[in-house]
């Protein structure tokens, strides 16, 4: 759960961050194209492109010390682009990030980058050990726990799409 609150107030710090005028538009024409993108796909497709960006970044939270940082880095640009979008539409971010979880793949990736935040830091200490080849089966795990997390995710993420579409 320390992990998990980790990553929430990470991306809630990217959220508050003020942004330019510039940069609201830079990211929000970005995520409006992303979104574009992901809407004009087969329910499939749009299922595949999601899953296939959280788990670059899901593994990536794996990785022994620089997993966190890259995972919080990628979570507060999140932050900021979720400033962006709210921003062009006249909300204020951090009550957007707030009711973003209502749903229920926020949820579930948040958990799963945490579960990565977690088992980098338990690599870390495996290592120091000399304990690494015990810690590798768990990882394995974790691994598959997060990525089925995050397969669940992206289905829900893309039934909303085409729902509210």
């Amino acid at each position: 759960m320390a992990f998990f609150l980790l990553t929430v107030i990470v991306t809630l710090a990217g959220v508050i961050t003020p942004l330019s005028a510039e940069e609201v538009k830079t990211k929000n024409d970005d995520l409006t194209q992303i979104q574009t993108e992901v809407q004009t796909m087969g329910f499939g497709q749009g299922v595949i492109s999601i899953f296939s960006n959280n788990i670059v970044i899901g593994l990536l939270c794996f990785v022994p010390i620089a997993g966190p940082v890259l995972g919080s880095y990628i979570l507060y640009n999140t932050g900021t682009y979720v400033a962006a979008q709210s921003i062009t539409e006249g909300w204020p971010p951090a009550l957007v990030f707030l009711l973003m979880f209502i749903y229920p793949h926020v949820w579930l990736e948040f958990f799963a980058y945490s579960i990565g935040f977690a088992e980098s830091i338990w690599l870390i200490r495996r290592i120091t050990q000399h304990k690494i080849i015990e810690e590798l089966r768990r990882t394995g795990i974790y691994i598959a726990i997060s990525a089925g997390l995050l397969v669940l995710g992206a289905v829900v993420e893309m039934t909303i799409i085409v729902t509210l579409s």
